[in-house]
């Protein structure tokens, strides 16, 4: 059997202010490919809930025959 987990802890907390929200839709954007500037609309931000999850701590596991399956 092979695996590999991460288990984190954290604190969530909800973005409210317009210009921390724009930003973390930046950033959500672009992870998904966007390129360049995007434009929001004022009333769509104000409608939208982001949630920031930040980590304090994270722990990984794996099978210890992993490596097997990069064939080593």
């Amino acid at each position: 059997c092979l695996y590999q987990s991460v288990v984190g802890y954290g604190k969530v907390e909800i973005l409210t202010g317009y210009l921390e929200k724009v930003k973390a839709l930046d950033i959500i954007m672009t992870q998904h490919g966007a390129q360049g500037k995007q434009e929001y609309e004022q009333k769509e931000v104000d409608f939208i809930v982001i949630l920031k999850v930040v980590i304090t701590s994270m722990t990984g596991n794996q099978s210890s025959n992993w490596n097997r399956l990069k064939g080593k």
